[in-house]
This record gives structure tokens, sequence and C-alpha cells, in this order.
């Protein structure tokens, strides 16, 4: 008989693997709170391909393309949204400040805020992007879905380098 931190620790392992990296469309549960956007059980905004399409610094080059603010945030979806949006986006002169690495551009985050409890906003982020011409404050909102995507899709950071 297993004991019962044993059994334990191999429930929480299952369930705290990560999301799907699926590019099929998932089916959620969409529910609305007042006068919000609709949301999926997974507490992101459920958005369709061309809302998705149209999120809030989607066709971003450079960190200067959209000027980002806690009220007007750029949109992703997860975590690995918002590190894939960082580590894509350049610098003026083009240079990425962490190259393709997630763990380096996750470094950056400076916190999270939230205007009201009592809002339809969710938490954002805040980075910090080091750039030779400024340091950039980036505030990125990780709750903006599409059917292909999944919140809390697995992202593996590793050890700091």
């Amino acid at each position: 008989m297993r004991s019962i931190p044993a059994v334990l620790s191999l429930v929480l392992a299952a369930n705290c693997g990560g999301g799907t990296t699926s590019t099929t469309p998932q089916q959620h549960t969409v529910h609305r709170r007042g006068n919000c956007l609709p949301e999926r059980e997974d507490g992101s905004y459920h958005l369709d391909a061309a809302q998705a399409g149209a999120r809030r610094g989607a066709h971003d080059r450079r960190f200067g393309d959209t000027v980002t603010t806690q009220q007007a945030p750029i949109q992703a979806c997860g975590l690995h949204g918002v590190l894939t949006w960082l580590t894509r986006v350049t610098c003026a002169g083009g240079s990425k400040p962490w190259g393709e690495d997630f763990n380096q551009a996750h470094a950056a985050r400076k916190g999270s805020a939230m205007e009201s409890l009592l809002s339809c906003d969710k938490p954002v982020d805040l980075y910090i992007a080091p750039c030779p011409e400024r340091a950039y404050e980036i505030f990125l909102d990780m709750y903006h879905c599409s059917p292909r995507e999944e919140l809390w899709r697995r992202v593996d950071l590793g050890a700091p380098t």
C-alpha cells in the first residue's frame, strides 16, 4: 500500500505537468461575468480566430511599435505567448535583448498588478526590455486565447543561465 504523500505526489505530478500543445481547437466551456468579455473555464478571455489575430501588439516588430500601459497592455495567450512575443520583437536597431532565450526573457518580469478585483480585468505583468536606445516598459496581458491556444501550455524555462 502506498503512503498518502506518495499518492499525493503522483496526483500532483499528473495534474501539474502543464497544458496541452495541441494545435486543434479545444472545446471550452464559455461563460460571461456581468458585462465582461466571454471567458473560458481556464480563466482566459475566449477569442475567435479573427479576434486573436487582432490582439493588441500581435503584429509588432519592434518594442516601440505599440505603447503599452497597465490599462492598455500587449495581449497574448499564456506565459508561452508572452515569452514568444518578447523573444520575437526587437529593439529599434533589430537586436533582441534575450535572443530566443525564454528563461532570460522571463527574468525581465518585474511584477504584476490588477486594476480592481471587481472589474473584468485580469492581472497584467510588467517586463523591462533593455535596448541600446532605451529600456522599454512592456505591460502584457496573458489572458487572450483563441480556440487553438491553451492558457496553461507548458513552458520549460530550465535552470537560470
